[in-house]
């Protein structure tokens, strides 16, 4: 049982949704498996789509009056396989399964960092050490994730274009920020620690 203190009574909820959404996110990553796996045999309708640029599509039209004069459609459109192979099933689901994969980790890392600070405080080393390992491996694997979808992209358009690859790669920006900010709290954790150590020592 933890101790009740302020910090504990706002913690201990918080912990609750973090342990919710890792188990949501376990079973969507699970059901992604499952969908792609069941289109394989023929069990459910399942498409796989790759989205290229609008310009390497040939006959790309709207809607007569959709458009204003002088607009046309740019960006980037989704291309379906109408009958997808193994390969393409397994390329298509790779990213959306290793996306909620990566997030469920984190969040897993995240319980164990709130555990922690439940049973010891914030100003702890294994608080330090949880944030800086949640820190460590949300901006490498954003990076990973991101170069993942980027192959993955490649490897479905060098199969749904006959003209040749496409794919745009975009830095994960909100991951990143994210990751870099739980690891400057670190360095304040293990910073508070220090000086902690420091003032008992001289009591």
């Amino acid at each position: 049982m933890f101790p009740e203190t302020p910090i504990n009574s706002r913690l201990r909820p918080l912990r609750g949704l973090v342990q919710a959404l890792a188990l949501i996110t376990g079973i969507f990553a699970v059901a992604t498996v499952v969908v792609a796996l069941c289109g394989g045999f023929g069990l459910l309708d399942s498409p796989v789509a790759v989205r290229v640029s609008s310009s390497l599509v040939d006959g790309l039209a709207t809607a007569p009056g959709a458009l204003a004069t002088g607009v046309a459609p740019g960006g980037d459109v989704d291309l379906v396989f109408t009958d997808p192979t193994w390969t393409q099933r397994l390329l298509g689901a790779t990213g959306p399964v290793v996306s909620l994969l990566l997030l469920t980790v984190g969040l897993i890392i995240l319980n164990r960092v709130a555990g922690a600070a439940l049973r010891e405080g914030a100003f702890t080393e294994q608080v330090s050490r949880g944030l800086r390992t949640l820190g460590v491996f949300t901006v490498l694997g954003a990076l990973a994730h991101s170069v993942l979808e980027l192959v993955t992209t490649l490897a479905l358009s060098a199969q749904a274009l006959a003209s040749g690859l496409s794919a745009s790669w975009s830095v994960p920006l909100l991951p990143l920020t994210c990751g870099l900010g739980v690891l400057a709290v670190a360095e304040i954790v293990r910073h508070g620690l220090s000086m902690r150590e420091d003032l008992e020592g001289t009591v």
